[in-house]
């Protein structure tokens, strides 16, 4: 078999491909690393730290071997990353399983090397030997790995059983356990007892099962179908490094959330059991890692796509040109109208639809006199209650035609939950007040912007009305100019 110049490379150093180690002997090999066990606590003492590093070169054909390392103080075992060249001496080569393994019988020593940086991670109880033919050789094993990533990465899946999927591979594959690699959108840490972190992430796949909850404190101009949310539990929260928009992350060992049956979302679960040292399962990758090559290709051709230019996607402000969205409170999962209707169930929804219509037609008459005792609504709004006497108050009463693309329904707002709607505006203010009425005209201008049919989140309440059936209300519902921080 002819020999590849790797192989040639190995030879004049008197070094041995992976594929060419045999049972029994000592070694000393070099190989990219692929997959990087938690640290194995010893439950007794006197017994050694572990960890299993998996490795591979170009001579396995998209498998990979096992190394197993053992020292006595865990900070003496490799702090290595998938990616990262290894450098083993005096290894030796047994047999697990029908497969080769290797571990350190004897004094073994070890450096791991990051091949952007080219830094070297010493072993911190043994000191490596370093040549400049040894530093050949990484140089071209990492070359060999950038321009075979499909090879690293199938190497990798092997090797752990757990493939890298996409959004849009999340919903297709049955794999139970999965790692993803993404960009992220949003970082929200949840204060209480439990430790748990919402992350907000986009691969520029196509989520078609989409979660959209508008906390206002993202702006990237994405649209909310190649979104996905991650939730980080217990250690994998403490330990989630700081995230900002724009940081590529690597999450290893995540799961579908079955729970919810309306969206597509995805869960890290931590180790309650305290039984392993697992290292972050949260790791933010340098753009310059090539294991982020086909994400970086996907989103180039979004951002010329979508906006015409190159322009990094983490620095786009607004949310396209629309001048309005809303911001629901506390509501999770869309759903049509259609599906609402038919449920036949009184509750809150979310949805996601059109306004097409508002009425009355005249913004002044959004306006109405309630009586706060008897409920009853008036057209003047300040005026005496017909019945009890009383004082009427202004309120807001307005009704919305929305359409989903399944079905239509009207929406009706008033009081308190209309002023929320109106980003906090009140009835009085608006009737009193100019300027107060003049916010609202432009509010109302906005809504249908140029006759533009825009797509608002919105929370509706349902609920049956004695003679009339289904009743539909917004709720928890707020407009937000996009210009606004």
């Amino acid at each position: 078999m002819m020999k590849t110049p790797y192989e040639i490379t190995l030879a004049k150093s008197q070094y041995i491909a992976l594929r060419d180690l045999k049972v029994g002997r000592f070694a000393s090999v070099f190989g990219v690393i692929v997959h990087v066990s938690p640290i194995k606590v010893p439950q007794q003492s006197g017994k050694n730290y572990s960890c299993s590093l998996k490795i591979t070169d170009p001579t396995l054909n998209s498998s990979s071997i096992t190394i197993n390392i053992f020292r006595p103080d865990g900070s003496l075992l490799p702090t290595a990353n998938i990616g990262d060249i290894i450098f083993t001496r005096n290894v030796k080569v047994k047999m697990f399983n029908n497969s080769p393994q290797l571990t350190n019988e004897r004094e073994m020593f070890y450096v791991c090397v990051d091949p952007y940086t080219r830094k070297a991670k010493m072993a911190q109880d043994r000191m490596v030997h370093f040549t400049r033919s040894d530093a050949e050789i990484i140089a071209l094993l990492h070359q060999w790995s950038l321009n075979n990533i499909s090879q690293v990465q199938a190497a990798r899946v092997v090797s752990i059983g757990r493939p890298i999927l996409t959004t849009q591979g999340i919903y297709e594959d049955s794999s139970r356990y999965f790692d993803y690699i993404g960009m992220v959108v949003g970082c929200y840490p949840e204060e209480g007892p439990a430790h748990k972190t919402n992350l907000v992430l986009t691969d520029f796949t196509d989520n078609p099962m989409p979660f959209m909850d508008d906390k206002g404190d993202y702006r990237l101009d994405i649209e909310y179908t190649k979104l996905l949310q991650c939730t980080l539990w217990d250690e994998n929260s403490v330990r989630c490094p700081k995230l900002e928009s724009g940081d590529y992350v690597l999450l290893r060992n995540c799961s579908r959330n079955e729970k919810n049956r309306n969206a597509l979302e995805i869960s890290m679960h931590g180790d309650r059991t305290g039984s392993t040292q697992s290292r972050n399962r949260v790791e933010i990758l340098k753009p310059s890692d090539s294991r982020l090559k086909e994400l970086l290709e996907r989103k180039s051709r979004y951002v010329s796509t979508r906006h015409n230019s190159a322009k990094d996607v983490a620095s786009l402000i607004g949310w396209g040109d629309d001048p309005l969205r809303t911001r629901v409170k506390d509501l999770k999962g869309h759903k049509s109208l259609k599906d609402i209707k038919e449920s036949q169930q009184p509750g809150l929804y979310l949805t996601r639809a059109i306004i097409r219509k508002m009425s009355p037609n005249n913004v002044e008459d959004w306006i109405v006199g309630q009586c706060k005792h008897c409920r009853k609504f008036y057209k003047e709004p300040i005026s005496l209650c017909d019945t009890c006497e009383g004082l009427n108050v202004p309120v807001f009463k307005v009704v919305f035609g929305i359409f989903d693309g399944t079905d239509e329904v009207p929406l009706v707002v008033f009081d308190k939950e209309a002023e929320m709607l109106f980003s906090g505006l009140s009835a009085e203010d608006a009737y009193i007040d100019e300027s107060g009425m003049e916010q609202l005209r432009k509010l109302a201008k906005l809504i249908r912007h140029d006759n533009k049919d825009i797509y608002y989140d919105i929370g509706l309440y349902c609920y049956d009305t004695p003679g009339f059936g289904q009743t539909f209300r917004i709720t928890r519902t707020e407009f937000i100019e996009n210009n606004q921080a």
